[in-house]
């Protein structure tokens, strides 16, 4: 009678398990740290993103681009007689649309059509985030619905300076734009030069329109 040796798998032994052992705990712990990894970094993304999102919101202006300094600098006199002591013309940084060498800024030689594109290319950066703030699902609901807010409140100014813009030009006016500030509201007019029934007549059409008293309301004049 033959007696058969069966050799001992390979698999069955005891080192070889004991490797696997370690491989499995191995690969569990990476895997943990992943996720927690992974965690953290979900925590700070969300963080980062409404710090962000609130320090956009505080930033962003409604009003539409400054002003050239000209223009203010040819009527600031002649405004503070004509509005009196309870208020003066609203001071602009200078300002500009054509970008010029060495970071200076000049207006075109039409300057209502300009600023009125400046303007409209001003604005639609500014919807532009506001919407990206409202449709980004890490926005908290507070900040969504400030943007929210802040979209309806620009898009009544936007309504409010052109339709007082076309009651100007309705008045016999060739030009002219509106720029309302958060206190105060500039109206610049296409003309020479404005006699004082003229200015009072626009200004009272402006703060009806805009909704917003005559003392904080100037108007300039550009030819």
């Amino acid at each position: 009678m033959k007696i058969k040796i069966i050799k001992k798998p390979s698999w069955m032994t005891g080192a070889p398990l004991e490797k696997t052992g370690t491989k499995v705990a191995v690969m569990t712990g990476v895997f943990a740290l992943v996720i927690t990894a992974f965690a953290f970094y979900r925590f700070g993304d969300m963080v980062f993103t409404k710090a962000l999102d609130q320090t956009e919101l505080s930033a962003l202006p409604l009003s539409g681009p400054e002003l050239p300094s000209a223009i203010i600098e040819n009527t600031t006199d002649s405004q503070s007689k004509s509005l009196g002591n309870n208020s003066s013309p609203p001071t602009f940084p200078q300002g500009g649309l054509i970008q010029g060498g060495g970071g200076q800024a000049k207006w075109g030689n039409n300057f209502f059509a300009d600023y009125r594109m400046e303007r409209e290319r001003t604005r639609g950066q500014q919807i532009e985030l506001l919407r990206e703030i409202v449709n980004n699902a890490q926005s908290s609901g507070e900040t969504r619905k400030e943007a929210q807010k802040k979209l309806i409140d620009m898009t009544t100014l936007m309504n409010k300076e052109m339709e007082a813009e076309k009651l100007i030009v309705a008045k016999g006016y060739k030009d002219a734009v509106v720029i309302v500030q958060p206190d105060s509201v500039s109206v610049v007019v296409a003309a020479k030069e404005l006699t004082t029934e003229d200015r009072t007549g626009l200004t009272e059409a402006v703060a009806k329109t805009i909704g917003i008293k005559s003392n904080n309301i100037v108007v300039m004049t550009k030819e």
